[in-house]
């Protein structure tokens, strides 16, 4: 399914495999404020997220805060930065 305004597909049409992955697509909504938090209950209630994604979701997300770093500059680089540490911190 496409959603408008984001462009992240993450439905499963019947029969068919997903197109991309889906945990990067569940991280990207999560980068600008999400939706609500019905929307993350129902989904992980029909399809379940695998065990860490939690600690995978910095990893989805780095480089979308590094692309806008390179569009946008500002505040991007700090996140990216921050995001990078962390990874490392973990590694």
């Amino acid at each position: 399914q496409f959603i408008m305004g984001i462009g992240i597909f993450f439905t499963q049409q019947s029969g068919e495999e997903p197109i991309g992955d889906r945990e990067t697509d569940i991280a990207m909504t999560e980068m600008f404020g999400g939706f609500s938090n019905d929307f993350y209950k129902g989904y992980n209630q029909v399809f379940p997220l695998d065990k860490g994604y939690q600690q995978r979701k910095d990893l989805y997300n780095l480089y979308h805060y590094l692309n806008h770093y390179n569009l946008f500059g500002g505040r991007y680089e700090q996140q990216s930065v921050a995001i990078i540490k962390s990874l490392l911190s973990r590694a």
